[in-house]
């Protein structure tokens, strides 16, 4: 770990991962669109393209989420995309070579996961679905050993302080300035929150660290949540990745999904007791990361007031 990657002129990719004749097509959604459905054999398959120029990017990080989904795809209950393994039977990323002799492309290639997103905020009984199925995957990452090489991020005070950083820089003289103080005087509390959890080992694990509404599916048959788009997990307290699911729903909709997760998964005192700061911090970094698209601006400086009186609370 992580297993070197097979280096080739690829035209033909999805042949890398001994798949035949294919039919390949782009899939909308994701801030990168390097993402595509690859349909062979009556089997369905997603194909993503990793930019080894970005510095998040690196072939240990690649080769890491491939091991966990196939262990959580092998050890879980929970439906998520199993990688595909190369066509010399490895468990890795396929490179192309970019004109200078680098590596300047990285290609996995996933089994599909049946369902569909709701388009809509979740129902009372699909919110509850989706917290037992994020406590199956915390579940399955306490039992884990990740192996030797394995990295990550991690979601740490550190992080989340940049990120509190990015955004007031970004929105610096165009929001009122007692929601600028509001917001920043909760920002210590609810790092100090973050810091003792992720103090702790018993509090921290493997995280998914983006379950929201466009990375869950529903089994039209049966209605089973599925979780997909891993490309953001890594190291942080099992909380904050409640909190980040709950930051996404409304406050009737985040109570059964919070109480569902806790009925399979036995969250601390602490980390519950941190969940209001945590999700503050969910929404800073949401908003940190649209602040840096054009589009978005307008609906981020509409979010920041209505996160200031949240904050007040907080500060106390």
């Amino acid at each position: 770990m992580p297993v070197p990657p097979e280096v080739l002129d690829v035209p033909d990719v999805p042949g890398a991962f001994g798949i035949g004749t294919a039919t390949v097509t782009p899939l909308r959604g994701g801030l990168s669109g390097a993402v595509w459905r690859v349909e062979a054999d009556e089997r369905q398959y997603v194909l993503r393209r990793h930019d080894l120029a970005d510095p998040g990017q690196t072939i240990a990080r690649i080769a890491s989420e491939l091991a966990w989904l196939d262990a959580l795809g092998e050890q879980s209950t929970v439906r998520v995309p199993v990688p595909v393994r190369r066509a010399d039977g490895a468990l890795a990323p396929v490179a192309e070579v970019a004109p200078t002799g680098m590596i300047g492309v990285a290609w996995t290639l996933v089994h599909w996961v049946e369902g569909a997103t709701l388009g809509r905020l979740p129902d009372t009984g699909e919110a509850a679905r989706t917290g037992a199925m994020l406590a199956g995957v915390h579940q399955h990452a306490l039992r884990w050993e990740s192996p030797h090489g394995f990295e990550r991020p991690s979601y740490d005070v550190r992080y989340f302080a940049r990120m509190a950083t990015d955004l007031f820089a970004r929105t610096d003289g165009q929001i009122d300035r007692s929601v600028k103080a509001d917001l920043r005087a909760a920002l210590p509390v609810s790092l100090d929150a973050l810091g003792r959890l992720m103090g702790d080992d018993t509090e921290v694990g493997l995280i998914h660290a983006d379950v929201h509404d466009g990375n869950v599916v529903f089994d039209a048959r049966d209605g089973t949540p599925g979780l997909i788009d891993f490309a953001r997990f890594g190291v942080g307290c099992w909380a904050l990745d409640l909190a980040m699911a709950m930051h996404y729903l409304t406050e009737d909709l985040s109570i059964p999904l919070a109480e569902a997760y806790t009925a399979t998964f036995d969250l601390s005192a602490a980390g519950r007791r941190a969940l209001p700061a945590l999700r503050y911090l969910a929404a800073i970094e949401n908003l940190a990361i649209l602040s840096a698209i054009p589009d978005e601006a307008a609906f981020v400086l509409a979010e920041l007031p209505d996160l200031a009186a949240r904050a007040r609370s907080l500060a106390g």
